[in-house]
């Protein structure tokens, strides 16, 4: 059985946690953190949901995501991260996919480029977490593909992270479009009642 040593997330705006405690998006707007470049703003950052599953899982949790990260991004850095790994699997993924933009790609290439992230990881034995943050991936129910525990209802619109908090009576932060910590606190325990089963 491999020994789990790390968490890593992955993700665009939700994941990093933009304006959750300020009104930065990049870390840059901040004359202090100038050098953080198009990082999100680390006060931001670190009242994110996953700062949260180190306490409960007792692992090492890393969040690598930036906020301009669309999804074609965000899987190329899942990949880019993990094939840099001596031991991929132990390490677990949790990726955060930002909205899918549908005049960019059909729902079918989306959804086919959500496929091969997963088996990828699959073949490395990689145990992973896949969520969307703002809507599903819209494919006709012949289309759909089962990934198991591995993505919270990528079908349904209404288990999105927006769509789930806002049901829960959070919202925005007043003029973004964005969480604050109350909110990433109860997604992360949402995220946790899930790692906990496959990790």
């Amino acid at each position: 059985m491999n020994t789990i040593n790390s968490i890593i997330c992955v993700g665009g705006a939700h994941t990093s946690g933009v304006q959750c405690v300020n009104d930065h998006i990049y870390a840059n707007e901040d004359s202090l953190y100038k050098t953080h470049g198009d990082d999100s703003h680390p006060e931001n950052k670190a009242s994110a949901f996953w700062v949260h599953f180190t306490p409960v899982m007792k692992i090492g949790t890393f969040n690598i995501s930036k906020p301009g990260w669309v999804n074609k991004t965000i899987i190329y850095e899942v990949m880019k991260y993990i094939n840099n790994k001596p031991n991929p699997e132990d390490t677990v993924a949790v990726v955060g996919f930002e909205e899918w933009n549908y005049s960019l790609a059909t729902p079918q290439d989306h959804l086919k480029d959500v496929i091969q992230l997963h088996e990828d990881l699959k073949t490395l034995d990689v145990k992973h977490l896949m969520f969307n943050a703002q809507n599903c991936l819209d494919v006709s129910t012949d289309e759909q593909y089962d990934f198991g525990d591995s993505y919270i209802s990528p079908y349904d619109s209404d288990e999105t992270m927006v769509s789930q908090l806002k049901t829960q009576n959070f919202d925005f932060n007043s003029g973004t479009q964005y969480f604050g910590p109350d909110a990433h606190r109860k997604w992360a325990r949402i995220l946790l009642n899930r790692l906990t089963r496959i990790v």
